[in-house]
């Protein structure tokens, strides 16, 4: 389950590096929010994908950590790309 998880997650954070660099290529004002946002995804989903069996217990707080982070992000990525538009 948990490498399934490193998996999915690998997946969205390319697809979200996709995004920055469409936000960067339509000139968005801050397309290094979702930049982060997508770096910081792969990296926590290769650190899963690495090491999935050590201690479930830290593993999964921090599964629980990297998603609010990366929740925040989107969010404001979200909330400041839509300015742009307008």
């Amino acid at each position: 389950l948990t490498i399934i998880y490193g998996i999915l997650t690998l997946l969205m954070g390319v697809s979200k590096i996709q995004w920055a660099v469409d936000m960067l290529r339509f000139k968005q004002k801050y397309w290094i929010v979702a930049m982060l946002g997508s770096v910081l995804t792969t990296i926590f989903s290769i650190l899963i994908i690495a090491n999935p069996f050590a201690s479930t217990s830290i593993l999964w707080k921090f599964i629980a950590v990297s998603m609010i982070i990366e929740a925040v992000i989107d969010l404001i990525s979200i909330i400041f790309g839509s300015k742009q538009l307008k």
